[in-house]
């Protein structure tokens, strides 16, 4: 497939899964996939698609496989997938993504990380389903935080972080 996300496609309000990944689709992703409400599976990894990740992606609260690599997204990680507590597998590896991996606003420690689930200011805590988060081969920056670490499910199986600008030493919690 070429040209953009079919605009078609977003009609199609009975949809639970979308897979459009290895073609060759370009533009921004279309806000209008929020009209897509009862997706459990988004996956439109492997395109040439551009822009940010919209933050508008959280309306699609039943998602559980969002699968965003291999583009050419840009700007940062928007904290509105904290809002997303079904999220399994998060996917954004390969992109252009840049600046720090977000963190909630409030403070988690290893006895409370599963505590107060469905606050997104807990960050990454707020996911308690993920298994898998990939974001290799991207520009993110800065340092590998306890926060981020102390935030994570404890049912997290896989994470890729390689092939950033990360720096400093890999925190205790992991080591």
């Amino acid at each position: 497939l070429t040209g953009t996300i079919p605009e078609s496609i977003l009609y199609m309000k009975h949809l639970d899964a979308l897979f459009l990944q290895s073609n060759k689709l370009q533009g921004k992703i279309p806000l209008e996939i929020v009209k897509l409400s009862r997706l459990l599976f988004l996956d439109i990894g492997g395109n040439d698609l551009t822009g940010p990740v919209p933050p508008e992606v959280q309306e699609l609260d039943k998602l559980m496989f969002l699968h965003l690599d291999e583009n050419f997204l840009t700007g940062t990680i928007p904290t509105e997938l904290f809002r997303m507590t079904r999220l399994e597998s998060v996917r954004l590896m390969t992109n252009r993504l840049q600046g720090r991996i977000p963190v909630g606003t409030k403070s988690i420690s290893s006895s409370s990380s599963r505590q107060g689930v469905n606050d997104p200011s807990r960050g990454w805590a707020n996911m308690h389903r993920l298994t898998c988060l990939t974001l290799d081969e991207n520009r993110i920056t800065g340092t590998l935080s306890s926060q981020f670490i102390l935030e994570l499910s404890e049912s997290l199986e896989m994470l890729g972080l390689s092939s950033n600008q990360l720096k400093g030493t890999i925190p205790t919690e992991i080591a």
